[in-house]
Parts: C-alpha cells; sequence; structure tokens
C-alpha cells in the first residue's frame, strides 16, 4: 500500500475541522499522513490539534495565506505518492472513500484526478456537484449508479485525490487564484495531458452549501479568477461565451438557496454582477502581468 497525503487547509473553523479529522481517521485505509495548513487560527484550533489529533502534521503561518499557497506549502512537506486535499468542513462519506480512490487511480492510468462532492442545504437536502462542459450542475437523488465513474471538467478540492508526481509536473496549483477557480485550472490542465478526472458517488464528501455571493471579497474573486482562468486556458473569441456562462453560473448557484438576507439581495442584483465583473477584470490584469514577469525574473 503506497503512502497517501491527505491536505487541509483552515481558518477558524474548529468544530468544523474535528468533524473532518474524525471521518478522515474512520478510513479503512490505513496508510496516510494528515497534514493541516493553519492559517493564523484564533478559535483554538491549535490546541485542539494538540490535544485531540496529537499525530497531525501541523504547519503555522502568518495570517493572509491563500489556500493555494496552503496547499503548494503543503505538497512541499508531504511525503505521500498520492495527495488528498480535503477543505476543513468537508466530512468524509463511509469508510471506504479514500480506499476507493487509490483503487481507481491505480487501476486506471489515464486518471487524473478523482473525487466528488455533495452540497448540504441548511434544510438538509442534498445535490451533488457535477462540473461538465463548463456548466456547474447540482443534481439531486445523487446515490445511485448514474452516479458513477462520471468523467468532468474538473474535481474540487473539497475532495481531490491526485498522484504527487503527476500535480509537481503540473507545478502545483497556480498561487495567482489564490481561492475559487484554481481546482478548475487544475482540471483543464489535466485535460490538456490527456488525463481525466472523475467523479463517482462511492467517494464523496458532503460539505455545507455556500452562495457564491455571501460577501463582496468572495464575490469579486469568483468574477476575477473567472476572467483569469478563461484568459489562460481560451482564445479571445470565445471570452464572451464562457464569462457569459460563468455570470449565469453564479446566479444559478444563489437560487438554490431562498432564504436571503436584505443584504445578499442586494449582492446577486444584476448591478452588483456588473460591478464584480468589472472590477475582477480592472483588478486581474495587472495582477496576471505581474505574476508573469514575476516568474520570469525568478
Amino acid at each position: 500500500m503506497e503512502k497517501v497525503s491527505v491536505i487541509i487547509p483552515t481558518k477558524n473553523r474548529i468544530n468544523e475541522l474535528r468533524i473532518c479529522l474524525q471521518s478522515i481517521y474512520a478510513q479503512d485505509y490505513r496508510i496516510y499522513e494528515v497534514i493541516v495548513i493553519d492559517d493564523a487560527s484564533t478559535d483554538g484550533t491549535f490546541a485542539m490539534l494538540r490535544s485531540t489529533f496529537p499525530h497531525v502534521i501541523l504547519l503555522t503561518n502568518p495570517s493572509g495565506i491563500t489556500p493555494c499557497k496552503a496547499r503548494n506549502f503543503g505538497m512541499a512537506k508531504s511525503q505521500g505518492s498520492y495527495l488528498w486535499f480535503l477543505d476543513s468542513d468537508s466530512k468524509v462519506s463511509g469508510r471506504k472513500c479514500l480506499s476507493f480512490m487509490i483503487d481507481v487511480i491505480k487501476k486506471n492510468p489515464k486518471v487524473g484526478s478523482i473525487g466528488g462532492t455533495v452540497y448540504v442545504y441548511p434544510d438538509g437536502s442534498e445535490s451533488m456537484i457535477i462540473p461538465q462542459l463548463n456548466q456547474f450542475s447540482l443534481k439531486r437523488n445523487w446515490d445511485n449508479k448514474q452516479f458513477e465513474y462520471i468523467e468532468c471538467d474538473y474535481v474540487s478540492t473539497s475532495n481531490m485525490l491526485i498522484r504527487k508526481e503527476t500535480l509537481q509536473n503540473l507545478g502545483g496549483f497556480d498561487e495567482i487564484y489564490g481561492y475559487m477557480m484554481e481546482d478548475n485550472d487544475i482540471g483543464i490542465k489535466l485535460n490538456k495531458k490527456g488525463l481525466l478526472n472523475v467523479i463517482d458517488r462511492r467517494c464523496i464528501v458532503k460539505h455545507p452549501f455556500k452562495t457564491v455571493h455571501e460577501n463582496l471579497y468572495k464575490s469579486f474573486l469568483f468574477y476575477r479568477n473567472t476572467f483569469i482562468f478563461i484568459y489562460q486556458h481560451y482564445s479571445s473569441f470565445a471570452w464572451i461565451t464562457k464569462i457569459g456562462h460563468k455570470v449565469q453560473l453564479g446566479n444559478l448557484r444563489n437560487k438554490q438557496n431562498t432564504k436571503y438576507s436584505n443584504y445578499q439581495k442586494k449582492l446577486y442584483s444584476k448591478y452588483f454582477i456588473v460591478l464584480a465583473v468589472l472590477t475582477g477584470f480592472v483588478t486581474s490584469v495587472p495582477l496576471f502581468l505581474f505574476s508573469k514577469i514575476n516568474r520570469k525574473l525568478k
């Protein structure tokens, strides 16, 4: 059995992280290490990990490290042949999730990444994420054979298993994204190398549903990073179509949650979406160019 490095970025999610770790340690695949990268949490995360999960490798960082940087940091410190990326608020479903993913990826050299995420809504209902053909579908009644071995655009980093060598060859996570769209980026890079992204209901995690526009900054990041992603991976004539799909996607995600605060309703307005997209464009262009120049200087 080959070693797996479980890599989890976190910030002030002590209770969710505890549940996540409990679900990891319940797995029947036992050859793994768990690496938690803590972004200066102030909620007692450090003490909880030291007292309850002493075997966890805890990496602490100054406040402000992005999830992309945290995952790359975890990969640099890892010793496993496979990397299992999880969000700190993901709960692994069942005891055989990890062993199933390892079995699939070892038997199928064309599989670049594997995973699966089910959103859990405040009312207890659930939907499985199916990202295909540049669309982000949410499917209910997912626990049946119809949702096994589905080839998709990317695997969400809320639950992604990938060979360490493969991710290293891709250069790790592109830190220009910081947060959001980095999994889309990995997915398309794997496809370009002839590798598949696979999701399967037999290896899902359950993850609380959160709207894209739950606050101004996250909405801004979504549209800024969408622009960067399209700029990096698509020819110019396809930009408008792709951006249009992403704007519609933002609206579709928000419609899944019917209980909005007055503040959220303002965020979901068309005016806000236009503002976020324009702001994202203006900021992402110099950010992207600076990143390119910085890489050349290095």
